[in-house]
């Protein structure tokens, strides 16, 4: 990959050398969430003559290894270092690792060298980092030093040297390394956005919801999370009225106006099992022919964090016979913005055949109901086996809420749909 264009027409990335060249990736095997990726192997990175503000920054990155605070620095946006002398040896920019002299134990940093000393917000502690992350630099509310989130979380902070605090504008930058450091990381980088200005809470808060649909992030703390804002401010996934729905969030969508075209998604979280797409889930999000019949269409997904190992055995009560049903102990809620049309539900039948073993005389069913507990306007289906997924074509009503599960039954009854 030779150069990276910037969306803003002005500040194309590139590389110096036919060596240097990171590789783009659009493959099933590759992707982030379906979506392409720039993939940085420790000696590639890319160059470009200006177009970051220091005044907010979003950096969306999958290290290859696990960062820690035991990681050596890692370079992932370096920026100009205007100071003529600089005395701690520190290096501009957004870093993994230890990547300061300023504090030791540091997972993620900020490094702003406008002065001999120095300006530094950095993550310390015990957390790491071994997924797409999106990492947000931004000014305080004074304008006197950074913040820093990552997945929408306020991190919690050390900085060093506030006094020598200054923003940057229209500076160069460099992915993968810095100014004055050889290249160094290993991994992915999805997207890099800056703003001149400050953005207000609600703006950061559809930047945030903008990535986390498009990469499959749960914002916030996963289980609690945070609300998703489309492009007009509208909620779209209501965190306080989802309960226990907060687990693993994921979701797909139009919104023309942060060009977003998720077409099929999965949750980035290790272990949930769910996928979802608009008519077909194909290899990657380009392959996916299906389209929105509007803008700001969304459905969004997330489970109740149960244990998919909990089975639950319970009955079918058709009337006239009450035949056997087996649940996991796994739930989610589906909420649909808009109308969205046909939504394909996926899951691997290994995902399910691990904790729920079906017989010769047994079959996967999804069940769906209006309400949590599974009392309102109950339907059950059989669900068929093909190229080891099993699949559930389904289209909601606009603007409405849906809950579903996975389970077994006898597979005399072949359960077509069927309201109980």
């Amino acid at each position: 990959m030779s150069s990276w264009d910037d969306k803003a027409g002005k500040n194309t990335a590139y590389a110096e050398q036919l060596t240097s060249q990171p590789t783009f990736y659009n493959s099933a095997t590759q992707n982030i969430n379906f979506n392409p990726v720039v993939s940085f192997n420790g000696t590639s990175y890319l160059k470009a003559c200006g177009g970051v503000h220091t005044n907010e920054i979003f950096v969306v990155a999958k290290p290859t290894n696990a960062i820690t605070n035991a990681s050596g620095a890692t370079y992932l946006l370096g920026i100009d270092d205007p100071a003529t002398t600089n005395s701690s040896g520190d290096v501009s920019g957004v870093h993994f690792g230890n990547a300061t002299t300023k504090v030791s134990s540091e997972v993620i940093s900020f490094n702003l060298e406008t002065a001999s000393s120095g300006y530094l917000i950095a993550e310390t502690g015990t957390a790491t980092y071994n997924n797409v992350t999106i990492l947000n630099v931004s000014n305080n509310g004074t304008d006197d030093g950074s913040i820093l989130h990552t997945n929408g979380n306020l991190t919690s902070t050390t900085q060093v040297n506030g006094g020598s605090f200054a923003n940057l504008s229209n500076t160069r930058y460099w992915l993968a390394k810095t100014q004055s450091t050889a290249p160094n990381y290993l991994g992915d980088i999805t997207e890099v956005i800056s703003y001149s200005s400050k953005l207000g809470t609600t703006d950061r808060q559809k930047v945030e919801s903008y990535l986390a649909i498009k990469h499959g992030i749960t914002l916030g703390v996963n289980g609690i999370s945070k609300n998703y804002l489309d492009s007009g401010s509208n909620i779209i996934w209501d965190s306080s009225l989802a309960g226990s729905f907060n687990h693993d969030i994921f979701g797909i969508g139009r919104d023309d106006d942060s060009s977003l075209l998720q077409k099929q998604s999965r949750s980035s979280n290790l272990g949930d099992i769910v996928t979802i797409g608009r008519e077909d889930i194909a290899n990657t999000n380009d392959a996916n022919t299906a389209s929105f019949g509007a803008d700001k269409n969304f459905v969004l997904v997330a489970n109740d964090g149960g244990n998919i190992s909990s089975l639950s055995a319970s009955v079918i009560d058709l009337g006239y016979v009450k035949p056997p049903l087996t649940t996991i102990g796994r739930k989610w809620k589906v909420k649909e913005s808009g109308d969205v049309g046909t939504l394909k539900i996926r899951i691997a039948s290994t995902d399910l055949s691990a904790s729920l073993a079906v017989s010769g005389t047994e079959s996967y069913v999804i069940l769906m109901a209006d309400d949590a507990g599974f009392s309102s306007n109950l339907r059950i289906k059989t669900l068929t086996e093909i190229g080891g997924n099993l699949d559930f074509d389904v289209d909601l009503p606009a603007d409405s809420e849906t809950y579903f599960t996975f389970g077994k039954a006898p597979l005399h009854l072949q359960l077509s749909l069927i309201h109980i």
